[in-house]
């Protein structure tokens, strides 16, 4: 996805290559050290757009933007940057319905986090009733969305947002 959430072509070779200014990227150590912190964000990534989501008439969620925003996700790294500068990795995986969340490898994923600290954020909505069908970006079966975080917290990877997944079985 482009910087306004929008999915990229992945055909055009020009969309494959990320950009970023120099003082966001860490620089390889000698013995490629790994970075003090990788995050998993798990992000919706379905057809409709998490910007619209930030619309007056869908909730006016202020400047940080609703939780499944791109503008939200921008803000968490740029908390981690203000912490640890470049010393943080950030691995994404898109899913646009629960079905797409089943597939997801926990052992997988966390083979891809390279961090001295790992954890998982779920930018998503768990909802009894939707499945990101009813016109709202992101929301998904709350019961799929926490088969996924406990399948990730046995990997070893604490979620860390929103929270664990044994809180919301209680």
């Amino acid at each position: 996805r482009d910087s306004r959430g929008t999915p990229l072509d992945m055909d055009d070779d020009e969309n494959a290559v990320q950009r970023f200014p120099p003082f966001r990227v860490r620089k390889r150590g000698g013995a490629h050290a790994p970075p003090a912190l990788d995050l998993l964000f798990v992000r919706w990534g379905g057809d409709k757009e998490p910007e619209d989501c930030n619309t007056r008439r869908a909730g006016s969620w202020g400047a940080s933007g609703s939780v499944v925003s791109a503008t939200y996700a921008g803000h968490l790294l740029d908390f981690a940057y203000s912490r640890l500068g470049v010393d943080y990795g950030c691995v994404t995986a898109y899913v646009g319905s629960t079905d797409d969340m089943r597939t997801l490898c926990g052992r997988r994923l966390r083979g891809l986090l390279r961090g001295r600290h790992v954890a998982a954020c779920y930018l998503l909505w768990p909802a009894r009733f939707d499945d990101g069908t009813a016109g709202r970006p992101g929301m998904v079966a709350a019961q799929g969305l926490l088969d996924l975080m406990q399948r990730i917290e046995q990997c070893g990877v604490p979620s860390r947002f929103p929270h664990s997944a044994h809180v919301y079985r209680a």
